[in-house]
């Protein structure tokens, strides 16, 4: 089955934050990129002693409802994590985090 397709373009935050609509029109989601370090295998797929790599990763964020809405008729900073929540994170790619915000706005 194939992602569905992107019916909003992206708000783009700064260098790394992204906001999309969710295709149920009610839905934002927030998509970063970040790094993490993640341990480094062998070709034998055991870890390397107490070596690490840093890897690029993106995690999705949501604020389901009119509650955006809400928030900026109230004045209040919208971009303030407090008013996000974490569901996914550790995707390789922007285009992964988009697939997936579209995957929970369909739900």
């Amino acid at each position: 089955m194939s992602a569905p397709e992107r019916r909003w373009s992206m708000r783009k935050i700064e260098a790394g934050d992204w906001l999309l609509l969710g295709n149920d029109d009610r839905t934002w989601f927030r998509l970063t990129r970040g790094s993490e370090l993640e341990p480094v295998r062998s070709g034998a797929g055991e870890l390397a002693s107490e070596t690490t790599r840093e890897v690029v990763v993106w995690e999705v964020w949501r604020q389901a409802g009119s509650v955006l809405t809400d928030l900026l008729t109230r004045g209040v900073d919208v971009l303030e994590w407090e008013h996000w929540e974490p569901v996914a994170s550790w995707l390789p790619s922007r285009a992964e985090a988009i697939r997936e915000a579209l995957r929970l706005s369909t739900r």
